[in-house]
């Protein structure tokens, strides 16, 4: 029988479906440019997932069957359903299910053949150096294969202890005060310049800012409420005095009711975060600020400048919604507060 595999893998941080046959069809693919891997003995084929879905037709009119595709489905399945019977995010169980689908691909005979441990380590070892994979993307895909052999395939947890990448301990950029004041400048639709104020002075992450409802600004207290946010958690943030009198004209000029997102879309839909990082990117650029910086960039900003004005940090852990202080500390290192009134001993000379 002819067989065929197709998963998808980033390569170089470009999402690519890959096509795999074995040595043995060399004769009907040979036609189709098909590259050779030596080391796993396979002609594959690297594409967008529009030029693979083309290429499975083709593959399957030559008389070539996807083996294990409805055994791996129901496992996928399996999975997506008992992270949703948790509670998990729906960033989490689309990350889970990504990975487990690559993973299953790549060993393509499991559940009939459990991978070793062995075998897994060399497939992540392939992620990291040829895929350069980072090491929170493949802490996450080892999360993924984990919940996979050890809650659905019910193994053994200390069967598959995998080590796992050492994070990078980078500082998180930080734009100045100015910076962001030259950033509000250049945005000329002011319900954009509305919800980089709103990120900014309330330490949000995107994602938080479209999930805002009417219902959630307390305009009386100054208080924004986070509702679900990560890990699932509700907290309370400022709501700048500002702010909260433009979001009052906001509120009265769009005729929101309570139950309205805050920003809205085409149809009342959810406003993209595709959208705002495109415009804030856009600011950034003509604004002429060279630092790598994003819309989350504005969230790293408010806890600096807090900390710098004398914010107990603890207080700033509770506005990010923070659950370990070690996360929050992270931002001493940034500050450069204290640095700035130190002088250099060659200034001294």
């Amino acid at each position: 029988m002819n067989t065929y595999t197709i998963f998808e893998q980033v390569l170089e941080r470009q999402l690519l479906w890959c096509v795999k046959v074995p040595f043995a069809d060399k004769d009907k693919v040979k036609t189709l440019r098909a590259k050779w891997d030596v080391q796993n003995k396979y002609w594959f084929w690297e594409m967008s997932k529009q030029k693979a879905f083309y290429l499975r037709e083709k593959l399957e009119s030559l008389g070539f069957v996807c083996p294990l595709k409805e055994q791996e489905n129901e496992l996928i399945v399996k999975m997506i359903q008992l992270l949703q019977l948790k509670n998990y995010s729906y960033k989490t169980i689309k990350a889970y299910k990504s990975a487990a689908k690559q993973f299953l691909a790549h060993f393509h005979e499991c559940p009939k053949v459990i991978p070793s441990k062995y075998q897994i380590e060399n497939y992540l070892l392939h992620l990291s150096v040829n895929q350069k994979l980072s090491s929170s993307y493949i802490n996450q895909i080892i999360n993924a294969i984990k919940y996979l052999l050890e809650n659905i395939l019910e193994l053994p947890v200390q069967k598959y202890q995998l080590p796992r990448p050492q994070k990078p301990k980078q500082l998180p950029t930080v734009l100045s005060v100015e910076e962001i004041r030259q950033i509000l400048k250049t945005i000329e639709n002011t319900r954009h310049q509305l919800m980089i104020k709103i990120i900014y002075s309330a330490g949000l992450r995107v994602s938080e800012l479209v999930n805002l409802k009417v219902k959630d600004i307390d305009l009386s207290r100054n208080l924004l409420i986070i509702r679900q946010a990560k890990g699932q958690k509700d907290r309370q943030t400022l709501l700048s005095k500002s702010v909260a009198h433009l979001l009052s004209n906001h509120i009265e000029t769009y005729t929101l009711s309570k139950e309205d997102y805050l920003f809205a879309g085409q149809s009342n839909a959810q406003y993209s975060t595709r959208s705002i990082q495109a415009f804030f990117a856009n600011a950034l650029n003509k604004a002429q600020i060279r630092k790598m910086a994003s819309v989350h960039t504005l969230r790293h900003s408010f806890a600096t400048h807090l900390l710098e004005e004398g914010t107990d940090l603890r207080i700033i852990q509770t506005l990010l919604g923070h659950s370990s202080i070690k996360t929050t500390e992270i931002y001493t290192h940034v500050s450069t507060h204290k640095i700035q009134h130190i002088t250099s001993p060659l200034d001294r000379m």
